[in-house]
């Protein structure tokens, strides 16, 4: 692992690089958008995984830009990088499914004997159902379909704004959502345009970076090397940045599937930001995941109140809940 510390001076206040969020998107969502006096410097399209509702969604894209704000006046202060954060919401689509709300009406959300509705229950409705339609090829293909038309939107919308701009794009993805941009953009790279627009999947603009957060795609691609048309990650016109935490379930490494020696290389350790790496126990975090119907936190404890961090185990720091205002910052 690579460790390190960064000293933090007081840096001056600053106005927020960008500050204006707007609806009325191709997705609804509030995209951040810098002021239009301003040259915008990058592009980043923000796709959500699993289970991502309306409201979490929102308040993750503004902590989303609040945190980028607060690390550019602290810790950049003399870099002036203007981003503007495009946002797609894919699951929407889902759920005006007439089958959603027949898998819905089969799985039983009895009160459980607290009182309050069953939290493992509902996770099961409103999360992991997402990867069940998935693995249906399907109902992938129209989650890809949405996804593909809502970037396409939201390019020409930003085109339409910016006509000058010749600048990147990026598209940050968590989850799911991971693994749904990865094959898009190999079948753009690789496939045939003609056929993909045929099928309304053709990303028409392109990417230098993709940002992947707690992602499962290591494991997909292993389970399927037919997944993304079996291309080597290594040949891919874009750069790949596979970001999670090792307490994470559900995110896995993608170095070991490019090279299996890479099984004995430790990931690089990024620092969370906020606290620079100090945080709780996989227990508490674990615990953050549940919440009944009340709002309020069910907290697994660890057997040591004193546990310190195994900061030689951490990877790259995807953090669900931290100890600093702004909370969580993860799109779930």
């Amino acid at each position: 692992s690579v460790h390190g510390a960064i000293g933090l001076a007081p840096a001056p206040e600053r106005p927020p690089l960008t500050t204006s969020l707007t609806t009325g998107s191709a997705s609804g969502m509030p995209n951040t958008l810098v002021e239009g006096h301003l040259p915008v410097d990058h592009v980043m399209f923000v796709v959500h995984g699993i289970g991502s509702s309306e409201d979490i969604l929102t308040d993750n894209i503004r902590m989303l830009q609040e945190s980028y704000n607060e690390i550019s006046a602290k810790i950049f202060p003399d870099l002036n990088f203007r981003v503007e954060m495009l946002v797609v919401r894919w699951r929407e689509a889902l759920t005006k499914l007439d089958v959603h709300q027949k898998l819905k009406s089969v799985v039983p959300i009895a009160p459980a004997l607290s009182g309050e509705s069953n939290p493992l229950r509902q996770f099961m409705v409103h999360r992991i159902v997402d990867y069940v339609y998935y693995t249906h090829d399907r109902y992938r293909r129209h989650i890809m379909r949405t996804i593909t038309s809502q970037l396409n939107e939201l390019f020409a919308d930003f085109k339409h704004r910016r006509p000058d701009y010749r600048g990147s794009m990026s598209i940050f993805c968590h989850s799911l959502g991971a693994a749904l941009c990865y094959d898009l953009l190999c079948r753009k790279y690789m496939d045939d345009k003609t056929l993909l627009a045929a099928e309304g999947m053709l990303i028409e603009f392109d990417v230098e970076n993709l940002f992947t957060a707690g992602s499962p795609l290591g494991t997909f691609l292993h389970l399927d090397p037919s997944l993304a048309l079996g291309t080597d990650i290594r040949t891919l016109p874009f750069r790949v940045y596979n970001i999670f935490h090792p307490n994470d379930p559900i995110a896995t490494r993608l170095e070991p599937y490019v090279d299996l020696p890479f099984v004995g290389v430790h990931p690089v350790l990024v620092p969370y930001w906020c606290n620079m790496g100090v945080r709780s126990s996989t227990a508490q975090w674990l615990g953050t995941l549940w919440s009944g119907s009340s709002g309020k936190k069910v907290v697994l404890k660890s057997k040591d109140a004193n546990e310190s961090p195994n900061i030689e185990n951490e990877s790259a720091h995807e953090q669900r809940n931290s100890v600093c205002p702004g909370g969580r910052t993860t799109l779930v």
